[in-house]
């Protein structure tokens, strides 16, 4: 009986969901058909013969009425008044006006058409969606008008009517003339207007399907008198085809693939002309083929180092950093279009814990710290070994050839990002990445893309290669006093850490530039284009921490440790964990939606990277030192030597796996904090894998050769050197009669 009245109810639930269903599509005289046909046919969602099912389908074939208002946001019943409100080509127009008759004589392509726009308002505005992006692949798909024709999918943003926005406007400050959080906000537009200020920077976005035969400027016209109708201002941004992401195989793509593919080619010819060798041949053109061997490069990437152990910690710390600039370009290079519920952010950005996210721009600085060392300590150790003179003209020349091979490599695999997707974000955001390198690639070449085009920047990371090479190139000024005079070596290096922080400073202060690249969840033009450009990439900014790193590097190759007892030990382990604590934390009011005085946003503007750097640099010394305890054997652990190896290769081509992702996007995703983790792994994961690949393709080889050709220069030196020497001891021999042995 129990199991009879649990069927029973269970079939009047479903019984009650499928008459809602129905009464969407339906009108009441064919609802109350079906209703009398599950009477007279029982359950339509349990088992039926066949004959049943045909007939059902063939009803609603037949008799279904369907309402267009619900697949164009109520535009179909206004259709012919806001046809008379514009002016569009009379061929847009005709098409139009048939698209919506063949839809409404249910012919299949004008309902895919049809039912591939997106809705306004898009489900879930009250809490910060703001875009229905439609079904953009069956849009494509769709062929009305018994035309081999495509449909095009056209964006089109609605903005509600906002005050200027301030300067530096952060996310969390509400615009007051809207807000009207004192009140009950039964109404929903004040609820709206509550959030007004996301609306700079989160447009209402909805992607629609129109004919072909309806261009941009059409397309345009129609949204500005929608939007009209809404009280918003109407926008129509682009309209794609198929043919939109058709991509040719242009002459820089062409000459891309032509090098990708040497390479390749090498490496099959080095890996098995090393394989055929039973020793390692001593003829120069072999082991420079030999050097393009995967098998070799793959070995030497997770071949432990005995070597250095000073420089062990480095592993972890670069490691570590990487993965942090991973995860901020992972939050900050988003469409948030693609994403729903983006009022949520707020919650997301204001906990104290969010603040490493925020001021992730720190983790720069900690590469420049690196790269500074790694300039001193190589070169005295090279010529301190050796014993050769310092040339200046190599050390310039060898960093050039260190950079340029893995940069020309990940130049031409952005050439190749049209080819690996498509979508209504697509085009915005990959397009702009492809015609940059287009433009700008004898930019990166010569380092200068932070300077010349930067808002045209061809691979965007590369910008800190264009301030490691200046910093490069100054530091022979440094190097040069350091090598004759310790005193004289720091007091270069404190001018110049000086002049740099004067330079921020006083940069800062005309230009009121705020106290962080991301103090707000958005990117827009005052950002990028101002503070970014002209203020982040500049080298006047992350000047100090290279230097810094210049005279620690001095210090570890020569080995100046100073002896400390174990209180001293702990004084400075707390002084340099609270200093990395306060710089990381210390804008946390910022966030909160307080502000700063302009003296103390200079200050901090001037000095927060130099305090960053100089407690970064004490662990690398400390951990040198033999003072490091558990921190040295984290940071030293075995398992971070392989992916320290692959950093650059991995900075260099992180940014193409969150485009692709970013861009390719069809659906929107919750915004959350699990999401972002969930977004961050897979390209944490994706980057490390194919670092390996382009370092042991297109990294190590050029290592292997530079390594090559220095040891026979450094060996023919050395020659050189004997044979200069055995020449003035045999002319000081012929000059001092006594000190032959007489006859």
């Amino acid at each position: 009986m129990l199991k009879l009245f649990r069927f029973s109810i269970s079939s009047c639930i479903l019984l009650l969901l499928s008459i809602v269903s129905l009464k969407c599509l339906c009108s009441a005289t064919i609802l109350d058909s079906l209703i009398s046909d599950t009477i007279l046919y029982g359950n339509p969602l349990g088992r039926t013969d066949d004959t049943t099912v045909i007939e059902r389908w063939n009803k609603l074939r037949n008799d279904l009425e369907v309402d267009l208002d619900l697949f164009t946001s109520g535009i179909a019943s206004r259709k012919d008044d806001i046809l008379r409100s514009v002016s569009l080509e009379n061929r847009c127009e005709q098409k139009l006006i048939q698209l919506f008759d063949d839809a409404k004589k249910k012919r299949t392509e004008a309902i895919r058409a049809l039912n591939s726009w997106g809705h306004i308002p898009p489900s879930g505005m009250l809490s910060g969606t703001a875009a229905s992006l439609g079904a953009f692949d069956q849009c494509l798909s769709a062929k009305p008008f018994n035309s081999s024709l495509p449909m095009n999918y056209c964006s089109i943003l609605f903005r509600p009517l906002l005050p200027q926005r301030p300067r530096f406007h952060q996310i969390v400050d509400k615009l007051e003339i809207l807000d009207r959080s004192e009140k009950s906000k039964e109404h929903f537009i004040d609820e709206l207007a509550g959030n007004a200020h996301f609306y700079y920077y989160i447009p209402l976005r909805v992607g629609v399907c129109l004919p072909s035969e309806c261009g941009l400027k059409d397309v345009h016209q129609l949204a500005i008198n929608v939007g009209q109708r809404m009280l918003l201002q109407g926008e129509a941004v682009r309209c794609e085809s198929k043919e939109t992401f058709q991509v040719e195989l242009t002459i820089h793509r062409k000459i891309a693939l032509m090098i990708l593919s040497t390479i390749v080619l090498l490496t099959i010819i080095g890996t098995v002309a090393e394989c055929l060798q039973d020793k390692p041949s001593e003829n120069l053109a072999a082991r420079l083929l030999c050097a393009f061997s995967i098998r070799r490069n793959l070995v030497s990437l997770f071949a432990e180092s005995s070597s250095n152990n000073e420089l062990k910690s480095l592993n972890g710390i670069r490691c570590l950093s990487m993965s942090w600039i991973i995860l901020g370009h992972t939050t900050l290079w988003t469409n948030h279009h693609a994403f729903s519920n983006t009022f949520r952010v707020v919650d997301i950005i204001t906990p104290l814990s969010s603040q490493a996210l925020l001021n992730v721009t720190l983790s720069v600085e900690t590469f420049f710290l690196i790269s500074g060392l790694l300039t001193s300590y190589v070169t005295w150790k090279t010529y301190e070994r050796s014993g050769l003179k310092f040339n200046a003209f190599w050390f310039i020349i060898s960093r050039y050839i260190r950079l340029t091979p893995a940069l020309v490599c990940s130049i031409c695999l952005v050439f190749f990002l049209p080819y690996f997707g498509s979508g209504p974000i697509w085009t915005e955001t990959i397009q702009p990445i492809v015609n940059g390198c287009e433009e700008n690639w004898w930019v990166n070449l010569l380092y200068m893309q932070a300077f010349l085009n930067p808002e045209k920047i061809c691979l965007l990371p590369t910008w800190w290669l264009s301030n490691d090479m200046i910093f490069h190139i100054i530091s022979l000024f440094v190097l040069l006093p350091l090598m004759k005079s310790q005193k004289w070596g720091k007091i270069v290096i404190a001018l110049v850490i000086t002049t740099f922080a004067i330079s921020t400073a006083i940069i800062s202060s005309l230009n009121d530039y705020p106290p962080g690249v991301f103090p707000t969840a958005v990117q827009v033009e005052e950002y990028w284009l101002d503070y970014v450009i002209k203020f982040f990439w500049r080298p006047y900014l992350h000047g100090p921490p290279f230097f810094i790193g210049l005279y620690l590097g001095y210090l570890l190759a020569r080995k100046r440790f100073i002896r400390l007892d174990r209180i001293h030990i702990v004084f400075w382990w707390t002084i340099a964990l609270s200093t990395l604590y306060f710089v990381l934390h210390a804008p946390y009011p910022l966030t909160l939606g307080e502000t700063w005085s302009k003296p103390i946003t200079v200050i901090f503007d001037s000095t927060n990277r130099i305090l960053w750097s100089l407690a970064v640099g004490w662990i690398i010394y400390a951990s040198a030192a033999g003072y490091g305890g558990l921190f040295y054997d984290f940071l030293s652990h075995k398992i971070f030597a392989p992916f320290a190896k692959i950093t650059f290769c991995v900075y260099l081509t992180h940014m193409l796996f969150i485009w692709v992702y970013m861009g390719s996007r069809r659906e929107l995703t919750h915004t959350s904090v699990y999401n972002g983790i969930y977004m961050f792994l897979p390209h944490w994961l994706l980057a490390q894998v194919f670092g390996i690949i382009c370092a042991a393709l297109f990294e190590a080889p050029f290592l292997n050769i530079q390594k090559l050709l220095a040891n026979r220069t450094q060996a023919q030196c050395n020659e050189n050197i004997a044979l200069k020497d055995l020449k003035e001891s045999d002319e000081q021999n012929a000059k001092s009669p006594q000190d032959v042995a007489p006859i």
